[in-house]
């Protein structure tokens, strides 16, 4: 059992991250919501793991109360700010996209954007759900977890297929060049592409 004084709390900084970086969410009322509901009784090991995944990734246990420390910050009980979809499974399925692009196309195929060759590999959901679970930290393995993972992966990736990759276009590793008027652009996975030269264009 963890000791029962041991709370859970979100620090400052971390919390103005958040904020900062989903401007279009009422961030710090969410966080404080989950703060006030998870921290009103003492929790056993095995619904602490839950409730930190459901949580966030940047939530941490401290023994001391907040005054002690500088820099954290308590839930305010009058806080009845609306939650926000980063603490669902599709929010975290989002986030997830932003750091590794993938799509479902209409063949029913995932594609998963190879971040040192700069161009989608043919994927599959195991793939994903590893790099999901080594991204976040995800449990993926719980059938309830693992079938709205991937049911989030589809409805998602069809929702991210790539522009076509244009017959003009050749890709080196660092950008595309067009042979046609003989301008190039940053490879971006944006465009549907899964040949590349894998070297660097003489291009400046």
């Amino acid at each position: 059992m963890v000791n029962k004084e041991e709370r859970i709390y979100v620090k400052t900084n971390e919390l103005n991250e958040l904020a900062e970086k989903y401007s279009g969410y009422d961030i710090e009322g969410e966080v404080i919501k989950r703060l006030e509901y998870y921290n009103k009784k003492p929790f056993n090991d095995e619904r602490m793991e839950l409730r930190i995944e459901e949580i966030k990734d940047s939530i941490f246990l401290y023994n001391r109360e907040p005054e002690e420390e500088q820099g954290y910050k308590q839930p305010q009980k009058d806080d009845e700010k609306s939650a926000s979809d980063i603490f669902t499974r599709r929010g975290q399925i989002l986030s997830f996209h932003k750091s590794q692009q993938f799509f479902y196309d209409n063949s029913q195929i995932f594609w998963m954007w190879d971040n040192n060759l700069n161009k989608y590999n043919r994927s599959d959901e195991t793939d994903l759900l590893n790099s999901i679970q080594k991204e976040l930290g995800i449990e993926t393995i719980n059938g309830k977890s693992k079938a709205e993972l991937i049911s989030g992966f589809k409805q998602v990736g069809r929702i991210n297929i790539p522009e076509p990759f244009k017959k003009t276009w050749v890709q080196f590793k660092d950008v595309i060049y067009n042979w046609e008027d003989g301008k190039h652009f940053p490879v971006n996975p944006k465009y549907f592409s899964k040949n590349s030269i894998p070297w660097k264009s003489w291009k400046k």
